[in-house]
């Protein structure tokens, strides 16, 4: 692709604006393949959460104590294999 000079700048121009307005620019080439990802500092520091916001917003997950059962034979299991 082959564009002036001035269509550059004026692309390069627009980029810097929606970025700086918070938006994610991504630039890939021709086939999907992601070359760039671009988030303003602004935008990112939004985006950030603490990890106890993160812990605290998560679905609650309810399992029957037969579950439990099962996830802890898992886990045993899981360690077992460790210690060979």
């Amino acid at each position: 692709m082959t564009v002036s000079i001035k269509q550059a700048q004026l692309t390069l121009t627009e980029l810097i604006d929606r970025s700086s307005q918070g938006e994610e620019i991504v630039i890939a080439n021709d086939g999907g393949q992601i070359v760039a990802r671009i988030v303003s500092e602004a935008a990112a520091a939004q985006k950030r959460t603490s990890i106890m916001e993160l812990i605290a917003n998560l679905p609650e997950r309810h399992r029957t104590p037969k579950q439990w059962e099962q996830v802890e034979r898992d886990f045993q299991q899981e360690r077992n294999s460790w210690e060979r």
